[in-house]
């Protein structure tokens, strides 16, 4: 068996980009604090077919990003089919957004931003063409061949259940049977070894943790509770290793162990409440006088440093004890299904639905807030007994917004698919400018041995995960004579979002809302995921599979503003050109870990680091001999940028943050979606006089240049064709944290590099660094 390894930087833009995961407008990268990373495994056996395995430092796999890594990959002579690679995202929430073809997300971030896919589709090929000449040289007898070895175990007080009463809805004898709780507390563990020195050159695991420690008032680029990891044991094992911390059935796991507190800042607390006190546990709210509330107060760094050392440590622990050799059988299977059409073989009345969200998706989870006007567990009993039911005023601005935004708007009658869902967003209806979730989707068994891993296109609450994994485990056992080893690849690929047991999907919580064919969402994939074990195992045909989605669209909407003149930093009557020192670090003589924190800054005028593309924008140099002490991928420094703009446009942009802001917190993902029907149709709804029209008994069809405003920008993209000039001030970090190893005593530096963009749009590079500074201790 040959396997290979490689690992490639994805990073991408660092600034002016949303972040992917909490869909909130005001969440835009101001820099970073770690680099992004592809880090994969390629497994043949000499002679056969393999596959390559990738966990990425981003939200989630996407279908346009795979389909150009293999063209890319195939058009450099590396021949590798869809059906052989699995791109799972590790769902960090703190990743550039704009890289998918679907326009439900591109949404949060105002569209497609080809920056962002062109890095991460360079990384992940560097990697896999890494994987692949490692392997290549095994086959040619460069290298000793690869085994693998495994170990499994138990991680307890790295996460909890975030959404404990769906979970609680399942039958008492399936909870019963797991008696370590409400969380997957599983690690799953691979190493890869050299075959006659038993030197270990990688390791990749499986452990349910939501990379959420990082909250939405983060902006600065990060692995989160995934990424962290990887980064300690690469430093544990040193240069040439390849640590990946993937993701599995994380859908209901939070990092965020302290639980769901009501936190009230400067807000009164009402009478019976107090700061601190735990959430309402059906719907987790808290009593509030005012309409927003923030329940998501923790040391954010803190707690991603723990839960990150919290894996690190058990992985060292299954690496260091005893590891079981599986055996080199390498193979895989692999399918389309239409989902939004997909019927049981079983029992052809079980079927999936064409896409959409429910409302507990527009009130957002525990671990980030939606819309404060919604609530988690509102399904269409609640509806219907406390909502006027079809009369709701929200199903009537849902109709009124997909005749606009749908060239086949559905019948509501169609919804009834959904079940408990109370559908808010048709998106599988929505197709303008294009189509806005997948129809189609992938699934993939991949085989090395007594291990398998199943890829799938989405997030699988915890009982879901146990329910795929047992059914598949039953199948296999039928074929052969080992217990297997199964993990779930989540987020693979195409990103679908949630999946739920049923009874789970009836409680429509957050994760629930978010299971976008509807409630027999795991039984399709569970059935498709058998009847591929079949056909591994027998060579037995079944299943429904289909052909594969519509190739990519190649009009997408761009949207983000680009970078213009980097100009001069003006401070009263000085200019500052880029290039020029505004803070120089200072010597520290001593630290007191009292102080948990303490930075050592370096400020330049420099230019926007848009204009530098996949290379670290600084380095700390050690003075005494001149090599590299930290880099912008450690947890020792960070980076971070800030645009000085004309005063009249930094009071405008600041404005019109603030208005965007306002409009999310209490409509959540409505407020961008309705951005959107203002810019197709040159208005857009005003709420709350909708909801006043609507308790006045009109019909809002019939009102709508009442209830609506006219936009001032059109097209949709308003700044696609924006130069932004300004004056970039970075920040560079050197960070003295109390709970990690202290940085050495001696003399350092700190240099940055930059592309400064002039009038002609020519690129000059720009090197500065600071004086020499020193550390010592007491």
């Amino acid at each position: 068996m040959a396997v290979g390894i490689g690992k490639g930087d994805i990073t991408g833009p660092v600034v002016q980009v949303a972040m992917m995961g909490y869909a909130d407008p005001r969440q835009k990268s101001t820099g970073y604090h770690s680099r992004l990373f592809a880090r994969c495994f390629w497994a043949q056996n000499v002679g056969e077919k393999g596959f390559v395995f990738c966990s990425l430092d981003n939200g989630m796999g996407a279908l346009r990003h795979k389909r150009k890594v293999v063209e890319s990959l195939n058009e450099q002579g590396i021949d590798l089919g869809m059906e052989q690679l699995i791109i799972s995202g590790t769902h960090t929430h703190s990743g550039p957004a704009g890289y998918f073809e679907y326009f439900t997300f591109q949404i949060p971030s105002s569209g497609f931003i080809q920056d962002a896919e062109d890095s991460m589709v360079s990384g992940t090929v560097d990697a896999i063409k890494m994987a692949f000449k490692d392997a290549s040289d095994q086959i040619l007898g460069l290298k000793n061949f690869r085994t693998i070895k495994l170990n499994h175990g138990q991680l307890f007080d790295a996460n909890l259940n975030r959404s404990p009463s769906s979970y609680l809805k399942n039958p008492k004898e399936l909870i019963d049977h797991y008696p370590e709780g409400d969380t997957d507390k599983n690690m799953t563990l691979i190493g890869f070894y050299d075959s006659q020195t038993e030197e270990i050159v990688a390791s990749f695991n499986w452990f349910a943790v939501h990379p959420v420690a990082m909250n939405k008032s983060n902006t600065l680029i990060n692995g989160c509770v995934k990424g962290w990891p990887s980064k300690m044991m690469e430093d544990e094992f040193g240069e040439g290793f390849v640590g990946a911390f993937a993701a599995t059935n994380l859908g209901d796991v939070s990092p965020n162990t302290d639980g769901h507190k009501c936190h009230y800042k400067d807000m009164a607390i009402p009478e019976g409440a107090f700061e601190g006190m735990d959430c309402e546990f059906e719907h987790s709210l808290c009593p509030v006088e005012e309409d927003f509330i923030d329940r998501y107060q923790h040391d954010m760094k803190a707690q991603t440093d723990n839960i990150s050392k919290f894996q690190f440590a058990k992985a060292q622990e299954l690496l260091f004890s005893q590891m079981t050799e599986i055996s080199s059988t390498v193979s895989f299977q692999h399918r389309f299904i239409n989902m939004a059409e997909w019927k049981s073989a079983e029992d052809p009345s079980v079927k999936t639905c064409i896409p959409a969200m429910g409302v507990p998706f527009g009130a957002g989870c525990t671990d980030g807030h939606g819309a404060s006007l919604f609530e988690q567990g509102i399904n269409n009993d609640f509806v219907d007994e406390n909502l006027g039911g079809e009369d709701w005023v929200w199903f009537k601005i849902r109709d009124l917004l997909m005749r606009a935004l749908s060239t086949n708007p559905p019948d509501p009658a169609e919804y009834e698919c959904h079940g408990q869902k109370a559908v808010l967003l048709p998106t599988g209806w929505a197709d303008i400018p294009y189509l806005w979730h997948p129809h189609v989707v992938e699934l993939g068994l991949y085989r090395i041995g007594e291990f398998f891993i199943i890829s799938v296109p989405g997030e699988f609450s915890t009982m879901a995960g146990r329910k795929i994994r047992e059914a598949l485990r039953q199948e296999i056992r039928k074929h052969v004579d080992f217990d297997p080893f199964i993990v779930i690849a989540g987020l693979s690929n195409i990103y679908t979002h949630y999946i739920t047991t049923v009874e789970e999907y009836n409680a429509q919580r957050y994760e629930a809302g978010s299971v976008i064919y509807g409630e027999n969402t795991l039984q399709a994939y569970t059935e498709e995921t058998i009847c591929m074990a079949r056909e591994m195992l027998s060579g037995e045909t079944c299943g429904n599979p289909s052909d594969p989605p519509a190739e990519p669209i190649t009009d997408l909407l761009e949207c983000l503003e680009r970078p213009g003149v980097d100009t001069n930093f003006n401070e009263g009557s000085i200019d500052f050109p880029p290039g020029s020192i505004l803070k120089q670090p200072n010597d520290l003589k001593s630290y007191f870990p009292a102080q948990h924190e303490y930075r050592i800054e370096f400020q330049v005028v420099g230019a926007n680091p848009r204009n530098l593309k996949d290379l670290d924008h600084f380095w700390v140099e050690n003075a005494d001999d001149g090599k590299t002490a930290f880099t912008g991928n450690d947890w020792e420094t960070e980076f971070s940028w800030e645009l000085k703009t004309n005063t009249a446009r930094e009071e405008k942009n600041r404005q019109k943050t603030k208005m965007e802001g306002e409009e999310f917190d209490k409509f959540g993902v409505l407020a961008g979606v309705n951005n959107f029907y203002g810019m197709v149709t040159g208005r857009k709804f005003d709420f709350e006089k909708t909801i006043q029209a609507h308790q006045e008994g009109k019909i809002l069809s019939e009102n709508m240049e009442e209830i609506t405003i006219a936009v001032e920008e059109e097209p949709f993209c308003p700044n696609g064709s924006v130069k932004t000039d300004g004056a970039s001030l970075i920040t560079i970090s050197l960070i003295f944290d109390s709970d990690r190893r202290p940085v050495r005593a001696g003399n350092y530096r700190i240099c940055y590099r930059g592309n400064k963009r002039d009038e002609k749009e020519y690129l000059e590079y720009l090197e500065v660094c600071s004086r020499v500074f020193s550390v010592s201790y007491a």
